[in-house]
């Protein structure tokens, strides 16, 4: 038997096939694991936003939405607790690469394989329980230095706190710090530090995406394009990412490019047909009336 205090208490599985759900139910509730299922994108909302799951299985193929726009979604979720959630990731191929890259580009997501038995599934909730037990105490202390400098305004200071604690928190403390200078207006003093973490791992999609982003509130939109582009085209359907785009192009004077990536959030917002009245608002805004 599994120890029962490494596993979560409910679990939400989210996949248009109700089988999936219904092979685990009574055999997870041995564990003293409740098993709620949604079908559909209506039913998913409303279940997780009306309930506290420690783990939450989603199928990346989902047929409503894709599983990784959701976990996208809750992961912003204006509930702190539900943003940390613990997430698996069903997959139905193991050789499909779809989705991989935004799926390491957003971490702290485990990937599950069908078929899979009831028993395969336990380490998988397992780890899905640390995962949201560190994401929790990786958001208090990110909330310790942010809410220092919301309730203070004393940048320096949170900074500086940061600093004389760099070596036990990491790239969590480095990246905290590009948080606070953003809130603050102080972009160009976070583009060095964003920088020095490029240069060890020039490759990382989510520094890209931080360097184009910071770069954009700066104003220096044409700069910003080449790192937001080249993340977009590695990790694909990166929301945040796509909407900070559509104004990008904007600003760059380049209407179709925007279009074209509204419509891309339009595709993953199904939840939110007005979506389409702030594209037509932003575009009037910026003299595209056509």
């Amino acid at each position: 038997m599994a120890d029962q205090s490494n596993l979560p208490g409910k679990i939400l599985i989210v996949d248009d096939d109700p089988s999936v759900a219904q092979q685990l139910t009574e055999p997870l509730s041995r564990y003293n694991i409740r098993v709620e299922k949604a079908t559909n994108l209506e039913t998913a909302f409303y279940l997780f936003n009306q309930n506290r799951f420690d783990v939450v299985l989603v199928e990346l193929e989902f047929g409503p939405l894709p599983g990784i726009a959701l976990i996208q979604k809750w992961r912003k979720h204006e509930v702190m607790d539900k943003r940390s959630t613990g997430f698996v990731m069903i997959s139905g191929n193991k050789r499909e690469a779809q989705g991989m890259a935004l799926i390491k580009e957003l971490g702290e997501i485990e990937l599950l394989v069908k078929p899979f038995t009831p028993v395969q599934v336990l380490p998988y909730l397992s780890r899905g329980l640390v995962q949201r037990r560190r994401s929790q105490a990786q958001q208090e202390v990110k909330s310790k230095y942010i809410d220092f400098y919301e309730k203070t305004g004393e940048l320096d200071k949170a900074v500086n706190q940061i600093q004389k604690n760099l070596k036990q928190l990491g790239p969590q403390g480095l990246a905290t710090m590009c948080e606070l200078y953003e809130k603050a207006g102080k972009y160009d003093q976070a583009l060095p530090i964003l920088d020095k973490m490029l240069s060890h791992d020039a490759q990382n999609i989510s520094l890209l995406n931080a360097k184009g982003r910071m770069l954009m509130r700066a104003g220096k939109f044409q700069e910003a394009k080449p790192y937001l582009e080249k993340a977009d085209q590695l990790a694909p359907k990166n929301i945040e990412r796509i909407n900070e785009m559509t104004s990008m192009y904007l600003h760059l004077k380049q209407p179709d490019q925007s279009v074209d990536k509204f419509r891309e959030l339009l595709d993953l917002n199904p939840e939110n047909p007005e979506l389409k009245f702030e594209m037509f608002s932003q575009l009037y805004e910026h003299g595209y009336d056509d």
